[in-house]
């Protein structure tokens, strides 16, 4: 599955390097336009022979975006791939054989290289608090150490294979973690949750150039936004995990907390706006509140240079004394 806002140089770049590299096991490529328009939908079907475009017409998420393809997957595994990520040749068959071979893996990730060549991500660790954090301290090692499986906390879904039982079992993405960080780390604990692990497969690699329209500001908002959402959803259950070790989470099946997600096309889009709305809201507040505090304390400077003000007088004794 590959989800992306629009129809463009990202998602054609990736398609165009899924059908460039050689696979020796079959797959079905699945593309979500999240929000597009029906005219870049047609465009992205007529230029692209043998991949299945889907499209919603409100922003849904990564993860509605996900559960919103769902139904078009047939096979055993569901691999999720961004469309600014660029597999190299084995890609998908060292996450098959990773999965086959590894006992007790529920999720299998590759590793990623920025644009770079530089190791951004090998899994990651889940901190106290739910901050995530790389498998490694101090500068990333380079690519040549990570040789060998590695049980993790989390791996990123800019590439990450989920057996389609285990996805069916968890209930798919969770809608909340709008509109996507943070979706990848409850996904793997709900994984966790039901006995499996998640696993870093090093032999797969992808390059992940990251999508520079971005905004930084919004990105690190609702990062925070669902850290604590996160944090209200498995605080209990992982309060006493050691960051990295990749356990599975014991507790009764009922004690579990669900997935929130639609079954109904229309209805998730209904709700994806509303949640789009409560977001954004939010966010226009953080600004606001952001703003406020900068015109204080710039207030609190002119003051302070003014005549009367603590600087001014200083500087106008210094001009007396020269």
């Amino acid at each position: 599955m590959v989800v992306t806002k629009r129809d463009g140089p990202l998602v054609r770049g990736c398609l165009e390097q899924l059908a460039t590299i050689s696979h020796s096991v079959g797959f079905e490529t699945i593309v979500v336009l999240n929000g597009c328009t029906a005219h870049d939908a047609d465009a992205l079907r007529r230029d692209t022979a043998g991949v299945e475009v889907l499209s919603t017409e409100v922003n849904v998420g990564f993860g509605g975006a996900l559960n919103h393809a769902r139904a078009a997957v047939h096979g055993d595994f569901i691999v999720t791939l961004h469309d600014d990520a660029r597999p190299t040749a084995g890609w998908l068959e060292t996450l098959v054989q990773a999965a086959e071979e590894q006992p007790g893996a529920g999720i299998v990730g590759s590793l990623v290289l920025g644009s770079d060549g530089a190791v951004q991500a090998a899994g990651g660790r889940l901190l106290t608090g739910g901050h995530m954090s790389p498998t490694w301290s101090g500068p990333a090692p380079p690519r040549e150490r990570f040789t060998a499986r590695t049980v993790v906390d989390y791996t990123p879904d800019c590439s990450l294979l989920v057996r389609r039982q285990l996805w069916d079992l968890i209930g798919g993405a969770d809608e909340r973690f709008f509109p996507h960080a943070y979706t990848d780390v409850d996904l793997c604990l709900a994984i966790r949750a039901r006995g499996a692990h998640v696993v870093c497969e090093p032999a797969s690699v992808v390059t992940h150039r990251q999508d520079p329209s971005a905004d930084p500001t919004f990105a690190r908002f609702s990062s925070e936004r669902n850290r604590r959402l996160l944090l209200e959803k498995w605080g209990r259950l992982i309060a006493d995990q050691d960051p990295g070790c990749g356990a599975t989470i014991s507790a009764p099946p009922e004690t579990l907390p669900e997935q929130d997600r639609r079954t109904d096309a229309a209805a998730r889009e209904r709700m994806q706006l509303a949640r789009m709305a409560e977001v954004s809201e939010a966010f226009a507040e953080s600004l606001r509140s952001q703003l406020e505090a900068a015109r204080a304390e710039l207030e609190q400077l002119h003051e302070r240079l003014q005549p009367g003000g603590r600087i001014g007088s200083a500087v106008r004794r210094a001009l007396q004394r020269s």
